[in-house]
């Protein structure tokens, strides 16, 4: 359950000041790059032996909740809603992934793969329970942002494999590239939950983003993958038995990441070769 709220004017002071009780956990980072901010976040944080949560806003997010005839106050109450949903989502992933939370997993790819998968889920389950309280430009605004991040998707991830063949650094150019395709289905989420908890349909609510994935050859059979096994994870949402149950999800993630040309290769001792090479223009 929710074991505190803080709402601070310097939010990433805010954010590095919770205790989690996670040994190995990095510092949070707020969302800061050229697709947007973020102003709110919930952490998982344990305590006792059991998970809990702690949400930490910006403070210049939450004064609109003062005000209900303020212009920002149905955005600060739909972020106010969406948190609460993580919170809820994080209680049963307390229940169904028990010793998940503080625990390290020793395998690169499949950490690397599940860290990708949990973000997606996440933020498709916080935007479709949330959806209800969603402001009136909520589409319009992720379809902007989705298309530009679409459209610019393999230029950047080839710019970052351009980067790597001179400073052959593995995991910064693994980083760049999970920021950048792993975003862009992240990103999605927002919008598929949003779409998904009011029962809205892409092709009507964000016409321009739904013509521009149909002619993208590489990404469209992935977004069709990406709705099916996110719908069947909320069909049984509440009753999984087990981080297995996002296996689908990294399955697809790593099929994305295939298609940047990044591969994963299996080397003895549990370890992994991982290849770059520049992906075809789209």
């Amino acid at each position: 359950g929710l074991i505190g709220m803080s709402i601070a004017d310097d939010y990433n002071a805010a954010l590095a000041a919770v205790e989690r009780g996670f040994g190995t956990q990095h510092a949070p980072k707020p969302t800061r790059d050229e697709f947007g901010s973020g102003f709110a976040m919930t952490l998982p944080v344990l305590c006792e032996g059991n998970l809990r949560t702690h949400i930490v806003f910006d403070s210049a997010l939450m004064r609109p909740l003062t005000d209900t005839k303020h212009e920002f106050y149905p955005l600060a109450v739909h972020t106010l809603a969406h948190e609460l949903a993580h919170a809820h989502d994080l209680h049963l992933q307390g229940k169904a992934f028990p010793g998940f939370y503080g625990s390290r997993i020793e395998d690169f790819r499949e950490g690397f793969l599940t860290e990708l998968a949990l973000g997606a889920w996440d933020e498709y389950i916080a935007s479709r329970l949330s959806a209800p309280w969603g402001t009136p430009d909520y589409c319009e605004r992720y379809e902007e942002m989705l298309c530009e991040v679409l459209r610019t998707a393999r230029t950047r991830g080839n710019e970052a494999i351009d980067r790597f063949s001179k400073h052959r650094k593995v995991e910064q150019t693994a980083a760049e590239l999970s920021d950048i395709y792993g975003v862009l289905l992240t990103r999605s989420s927002y919008l598929i939950g949003h779409l998904d908890g009011l029962e809205l349909r892409l092709e009507d609510e964000a016409p321009r983003l739904y013509a521009l994935i149909r002619e993208s050859d590489w990404f469209s059979p992935i977004w069709e993958k990406y709705r099916s096994i996110l719908e069947q994870l909320h069909e049984t949402h509440g009753d999984w038995s087990g981080i297995e149950v996002l296996t689908p999800l990294k399955m697809l993630f790593e099929e994305l990441l295939g298609l940047a040309t990044m591969t994963f290769v299996p080397m003895p001792g549990g370890r992994y070769y991982i290849g770059f090479s520049r992906a075809k223009a789209q």
